[in-house]
C-alpha cells in the first residue's frame, strides 16, 4: 500500500522526488558492484586477534570493531578498528558518486536508505563474524590506571577477522557479570576506561587531547550511569578515534573534514517548499548547532577538542572522503604538494556540499516520518 497525504497529495515516491532522494540507485551501480575487487596488499595482518563488535540487535551495517590486549609490562593497548571502504570501492566509481549526493544514510520511522549499497555497507564492508575485512586501526597504549600514554597513538591500515558479535545488553551483562574468560575480563577493562575517560573528560577536554589526570574510580552499577556502560565504550572510543585521527592529520599536514559545534545556526529550504510543509503544521527551518569544516575548528559539545568525522564511513560522507583523502596523500608515497593542494580543495567543496545537503535530508525524514504517522494514524 502506497502511503498518500491526501491534504498535500504526496506519495513517499514523490516526496522522495521533491527532495531529491534517490530510493533506488541507478542501473549503473548494479553494474559496478558486479566487478569490485577487494584489496589486501600493504595491510598489517591483525588477522590473530579476537575483535569484537557492540551494536544493535537489528544492525547490520557493523563499521567498528574494538580489540584491548594486555601487556606484559602491565600497560594495554586498545585497537579501534574502523571499515576502510578505499580498500573496495575506487574514488572515481559511480558508487561514491551516487552516495556523495545523498551524503548519508537517512534514518527514518520504518526503514533507512542506505548510503551506499546494502551488498557494501551489510556484507562485504561489513565486520562480520569470521570474514577477512579491510579496516583503518587507530592503537593507543593505556597506562594500567587507565590514562592514556601521551605521543603513543598509531595509525595503520589492516585486515582483521572478527571474533564476537555482541549486542549493547549482551555486553552489559558480560561485564554486570564480572566473567572471567578473556572476553569478559577485555570488556570489564574496556568498560573501567572508558567510564574513567568520561569522569575525566567530561568536566572539561583539552584542547591538545584527552587529560591524563587520573581519577581512581571503578565501573559502578549501570543504573548510576547516564548511559549504559557498553554505550558509554562506544562513545568515548569513537570520539577518541575521532579526535585522534584529526590531530593525527594536523601533524603530518594533511586535511581532513572535521565536526564543529559553535553558535546556533538556522537552516532553511526554499521558501515554497516550507510553506507546503508548514500547511501540515510542521515547522522545517533547521537549527543545527554543528557543521562540517576542514580549519581547525573546535567541537564545544565535545569538550573543545578538534574531532574529525571518520568512524562511520559506511554512512556517512564526510567520513568515506576523509578515508580516500588518507590513502591518497598519507599512504600514497611521494605525493607532491600538488596533490594535498587538490584534495584540500575536494574536503572543503565537500563541506560545501554536506552542509548544505544534510539539512535536506532532515527535513524529509521528518516529513516522511510525519506522513507515515499520519497514514498509521488513520488505520487506527
Amino acid at each position: 500500500m502506497s502511503l498518500i497525504d491526501k491534504s498535500t497529495s504526496l506519495s513517499i515516491k514523490s516526496l522522495s522526488e521533491r527532495y531529491n532522494i534517490y530510493l533506488k540507485p541507478p542501473a549503473i551501480i548494479e553494474r559496478e558492484l558486479k566487478e569490485l575487487e577487494i584489496l589486501h596488499s600493504n595491510f598489517v595482518d591483525y588477522t590473530n586477534q579476537r575483535p569484537i563488535t557492540i551494536d544493535g540487535e537489528e544492525t547490520r551495517c557493523l563499521d567498528d570493531a574494538l580489540y584491548w590486549e594486555k601487556n606484559r609490562d602491565g600497560t594495554y593497548t586498545l585497537y579501534v578498528h574502523i571499515t576502510y571502504l578505499p580498500a573496495l570501492i575506487r574514488y572515481n566509481s559511480k558508487i561514491l558518486e551516487h552516495a556523495m549526493r545523498q551524503g548519508e544514510t537517512i534514518y527514518l520511522e520504518d526503514r533507512a536508505i542506505s548510503f551506499l549499497p546494502d551488498v557494501i555497507s551489510n556484507n562485504l564492508a561489513s565486520l562480520l563474524p569470521g570474514q577477512i575485512r579491510n579496516t583503518l586501526t587507530g592503537i593507543w597504549t593505556i597506562e594500567p590506571n587507565m590514562t592514556i600514554i601521551e605521543d603513543s597513538f598509531m595509525l595503520k591500515k589492516s585486515i582483521i577477522k572478527s571474533q564476537h558479535r555482541l549486542t549493547y545488553d549482551e555486553t552489559d551483562r558480560i561485564i554486570g557479570n564480572k566473567s572471567k574468560d578473556d572476553l569478559g575480563e577485555s570488556l570489564y577493562e574496556l568498560g573501567k576506561f572508558a567510564l574513567r575517560q568520561k569522569k575525566i573528560t567530561s568536566k572539561k577536554m583539552l584542547k591538545d587531547g584527552f587529560s591524563s589526570e587520573y581519577v581512581d574510580i571503578d565501573i559502578p552499577d549501570a543504573n548510576l550511569l547516564d548511559t549504559s556502560v557498553s554505550a558509554n565504550i562506544i562513545q568515548i572510543c569513537m570520539v577518541l578515534y575521532g579526535h585522534s585521527l584529526a590531530k593525527f592529520a594536523q601533524d603530518n599536514g594533511l586535511t581532513c573534514i572535521n565536526r564543529a559545534c559553535g553558535e546556533q545556526q538556522l537552516f532553511k529550504l526554499n521558501s515554497s517548499l516550507l510553506d507546503d510543509i508548514n500547511s501540515n503544521g510542521i515547522d522545517y527551518c533547521s537549527k543545527k548547532l554543528a557543521y562540517y569544516t576542514i580549519e581547525t575548528e573546535l567541537h564545544s559539545a565535545l569538550g573543545d577538542i578538534i574531532y574529525g568525522h571518520f568512524s562511520s564511513p559506511a554512512r556517512r560522507g564526510s567520513d568515506i572522503m576523509n578515508q580516500f583523502c588518507l590513502e591518497h596523500t598519507y599512504f600514497t608515497q611521494n605525493v607532491s604538494d600538488t596533490i594535498k593542494y587538490e584534495w584540500e580543495d575536494r574536503l572543503r567543496r565537500t563541506t560545501e556540499h554536506l552542509n548544505n545537503t544534510i539539512p535536506r535530508n532532515n527535513a524529509y525524514a521528518r516529513h516522511y516520518n510525519y506522513l507515515k504517522k499520519k497514514e498509521l494514524a488513520k488505520k487506527r
